[in-house]
């Protein structure tokens, strides 16, 4: 009878995934499972730190292009023998890869924070887009204060109400009205202030600041868009 010619195989992979291989190899039935030698007779030794590696790669594989639907499904990853991995692992400056990807991660992350900060401010300038001069231009002047604001659309016309009783002195604008609120551009006789703000309690007028730049609402939301 002829003797069965045998071929040893090494495997070398993440011990996260050592389970998962045991098993398939015991279900497949066709290898003969043996130990490892010790670290330090023929194992590789390395001072690589692995946990920094494993996070490196979740964070690429999280930031990078997802897989197609017959990628996500079939999963084959390349044979590599013991001497090219030696050979990678004694030449490849991981080290400096490692930095040079944690430098991009922290350019990612202060992108991703500018990012959500220019949303809030163009949702936040949104209803102001018709006002008319630039923000740096909304200022109080010697003898005149000027604000803006929302108040609800119920409440406007009480306001207005409120402001000639008590014979307050002012220009209103209004910039946006939706559903519920009305915003507006007020300019008034600082003598008059207040008058103006016991009828602006009154009606739960609420203030809005905006952040001063040289460009109109329009022009500052072109720039962040």
């Amino acid at each position: 009878m002829a003797i069965a010619k045998i071929k040893k195989v090494e495997i070398i992979g993440l011990e996260k995934d050592k389970d998962g291989i045991l098993a398939l190899m015991q279900k497949l039935g066709i290898v003969e499972l043996v130990l490892a030698e010790s670290p330090g007779s023929k194992a590789i030794s390395s001072q690589i730190n692995l946990s920094e590696i494993e996070e490196a790669l979740t964070y690429l594989a999280s930031s990078g292009p997802q897989p197609g639907f017959f990628q996500g499904i079939v999963k084959l990853k390349p044979l590599v023998y013991q001497q090219r991995l030696k050979d990678v692992m004694a030449t490849f400056d991981y080290q400096g890869l490692l930095k040079e990807l944690s430098i991009l991660e922290n350019h990612m992350n202060h992108l991703i924070h500018h990012k959500e900060k220019l949303a809030q401010e163009r949702h936040l300038l949104g209803p102001w887009r018709n006002l008319p001069i630039p923000l740096d231009q909304v200022h109080p002047t010697e003898n005149c204060g000027v604000f803006l604001g929302l108040v609800s659309n119920r409440d406007y016309a009480k306001l207005l109400e409120d402001c000639q009783k008590e014979k307050v002195d002012l220009f209103c604008e209004v910039i946006h009205q939706d559903n519920a609120n009305t915003y507006l551009a007020v300019i008034y006789l600082k003598e008059r202030f207040e008058q103006l703000e016991a009828a602006l309690k009154n009606q739960h007028f609420n203030f809005v600041a905006l952040s001063r730049h040289p460009e109109t609402v329009k022009d500052r939301l072109l720039e962040i868009n």
